[in-house]
């Protein structure tokens, strides 16, 4: 089993390769809310027979998924000063 730091060692190699392709998943609240002053928007998407919602935030080159319960997202929403869009 990898550790947490070996995984944020795997994220950071993906990250520093450039792949664009796939949106980049971040797991903890408070580096999404770094990565707010970055992006355009923020996409909210409410996943069906769930309590788990995506926060999606757009920037310039990557997309970055954040996924957690309803309660957590209206706290995290309530911080957010970009535009915040239903999908």
């Amino acid at each position: 089993m990898s550790s947490q730091g070996e995984l944020k060692q795997k994220k950071a190699l993906v990250f520093s390769e450039g792949d664009s392709k796939m949106p980049m998943e971040v797991f903890e609240e408070e580096e999404f809310l770094a990565l707010v002053p970055l992006a355009s928007v923020c996409y909210v998407k409410r996943v069906r027979d769930s309590d788990k919602v995506k926060l999606k935030l757009r920037t310039k080159k990557y997309l970055y998924t954040y996924v957690t319960d309803t309660a957590d997202a209206q706290k995290v929403l309530g911080k957010i000063n970009i535009p915040v869009e239903d999908i």
